[in-house]
């Protein structure tokens, strides 16, 4: 009886011995637990301000390419406008440029209609000059060949009458003269009786 006693008390004791390990790895887990848990607060902890910090960067960042979008467009419009009022300039200057350009062509055309104008009066008093002076040759030529043939003609005329019916002329002219009846001259009897047509040599030179 004792003995069974004394084997229920040893394993009683062993029983609390038991209970005692385990009691104190149930308190050492119990401590893992809590410090995990400490930690993982600790983590949750760190973990959300560094999420409020996150929030915080990205609403900034959110905030400032807002802002530099905003400014990119406005950007964008100023230069647009820019530009095209650099298109503006450009095609007014082009049109001045142009319209300067037409003018500065019409002044040299105008010059230059103005010198063929000059000339063709040059030329056309030159041709008149020309001309009047080949009329005055002409004439004076014209006026030297009728001198000369009137010349000729008169020579002709007033020259003594020649042969067999210019001596019996002659006779009639004297025999006349001694009567006191005054002969006709050589220039008072008509060409065809005195002398013989005159050649075509002769003939009056044409008048244009």
């Amino acid at each position: 009886m004792i003995h069974e006693l004394q084997r229920e008390l040893r394993h009683a004791l062993l029983e609390i011995e038991k209970l005692t390990i385990a009691g104190r790895e149930l308190a050492n887990v119990n401590q893992d637990l809590e410090e995990s848990r400490l930690l993982a607060v600790s983590d949750q902890a760190r973990t959300a301000r560094r999420l409020l910090l996150m929030s915080t960067q990205l609403e900034y960042t959110e905030q400032k390419l807002y802002h530099l979008t905003q400014e990119m467009d406005a950007g964008q419009r100023d230069s647009e406008l820019l530009r095209i009022e650099r298109i503006k300039r450009e095609a007014l200057q082009e049109r001045e440029d142009a319209g300067r350009l037409k003018i500065e062509t019409l002044q040299d055309d105008q010059q230059k209609l103005l010198a063929t104008q000059t000339k063709h009066e040059a030329i056309v008093r030159r041709f008149d000059q020309v001309r009047r002076q080949q009329q005055e040759q002409d004439l004076a030529r014209e006026s030297r060949e009728a001198l000369a043939w009137l010349k000729e003609t008169t020579d002709r005329l007033c020259s003594p009458p020649q042969g067999s019916l210019g001596q019996s002329i002659q006779q009639e002219r004297l025999s006349l003269q001694a009567t006191g009846f005054p002969g006709n001259t050589p220039t008072e009897h008509e060409p065809s009786s005195l002398s013989p047509s005159p050649s075509p040599s002769s003939s009056p030179p044409f008048q244009s």
